[in-house]
């Protein structure tokens, strides 16, 4: 016959969880929907790192730092407050579409940048040999020797001869027999026209080079332009992927919780009205009590008898010891009647 404790700590006890109260936890489909779902959300975490280490991009430690740094002294509520310079700074070292973006733009620009060099390069050239030719042509007008030639090769060289060294040339000059001096004028000469021939020929590798970087410029503006176009509505998608996964993990785990909330407050709530009912046997005004009280109340009342009999022993005792005794002498009876 089990008492009213047993009852008590069998509903108590009847009252704690376990996992078989969490259905979802024993259909397997739903167990291995949520593992998909767990291992979604895990690829979507790691997608950045996966693209810089599978496609082998570059990274800029420093900037990736700065960026880690920014994100985390920024909360993204006050993003529509700061800079784009910084937002854009912080979103890239953390999001690899952004990234991405960044290193496009940084490439079309260098391509620009080198198709500028090489332009002004061979506009530099081209004005270069333009002026070699008009010089070549005014050198056999003007019938210049071999030391005027080699002090023009020099000056458009841009070496300096020092006054020394030119008295040194003009002498071995003038000492030379005039078939050495037409000799080394004709060796200058070739080696003008030589440069100016060499010349065209780079002109045409520089603009095959242009050429070239053109259209490789071209198609990187095109990429750049199709990946601005389409990259951010991408990044959209897979924050919604994100979402996603999340509210459908949180749509199992929902319904679970309700259900084992609500079956532990019934128990609880059972346990408290059997113990409310219980408490009709322990009632304050019952009979049980009222002895009790009464009990008491004898008690109470034989303690103050007790004290009120010494007290009034003691009283009695007190005025026998203060009141004196008076010696009065015995009359006898025989004197009376005389």
């Amino acid at each position: 016959m089990p008492t009213k404790f047993d009852l008590v700590k069998r509903d108590a006890s009847s009252a704690s969880l376990s996992v078989k109260d969490f259905p979802s936890r024993g259909d397997k489909l739903i167990q291995e929907n949520i593992r998909n779902l767990q291992k979604c959300k895990k690829d979507l975490d790691g997608i950045n790192s996966l693209v810089q280490k599978a496609l082998d991009l570059p990274v800029n430690r420093k900037r990736r730092l700065m960026g880690k740094i920014l994100n985390k002294i920024l909360p993204t509520a006050l993003y529509r407050w700061m800079p784009s310079t910084v937002v854009k700074f912080a979103a890239e070292e953390q999001d690899v579409l952004e990234f991405l973006e960044r290193l496009l733009r940084e490439n079309v620009d260098n391509v620009q940048g080198a198709l500028r060099g090489i332009a002004v390069c061979a506009a530099e050239k081209r004005q270069a040999m333009d002026e070699l030719e008009m010089d070549l042509d005014t050198a056999q007008k003007e019938q210049w020797d071999a030391r005027t030639l080699q002090q023009y090769i020099a000056g458009k060289a841009g070496v300096e001869i020092f006054d020394e060294v030119a008295q040194l040339l003009d002498r071995e000059f003038h000492v030379l027999p005039d078939e050495d001096k037409e000799r080394r004028k004709d060796e200058l000469l070739i080696q003008l026209r030589s440069n100016i021939a060499v010349g065209e020929t780079l002109m045409d590798t520089l603009r095959k080079v242009c050429v070239a970087g053109i259209q490789v410029f071209h198609k990187g503006v095109e990429q750049y332009f199709n990946y601005v176009n389409f990259y951010k509505p991408i990044a959209a998608i897979r924050d919604s992927a994100k979402t996603m996964v999340d509210m459908n993990t949180s749509m199992f785990a929902a319904r679970d919780a309700l259900v084992a909330t609500f079956k532990a407050s019934v128990v609880a709530i059972e346990v408290a009205l059997d113990a409310a009912k219980m408490t009709q046997a322990y009632s304050i005004v019952s009979d049980e009590v009222k002895e009790v009280l009464e009990a008491g109340q004898k008690r109470l009342e034989a303690r103050c008898e007790a004290i009120q009999a010494m007290q009034a022993a003691n009283q009695k005792a007190l005025l026998a010891v203060s009141s004196p005794v008076l010696d009065v002498p015995k009359i006898e009876t025989s004197v009376v009647a005389k």
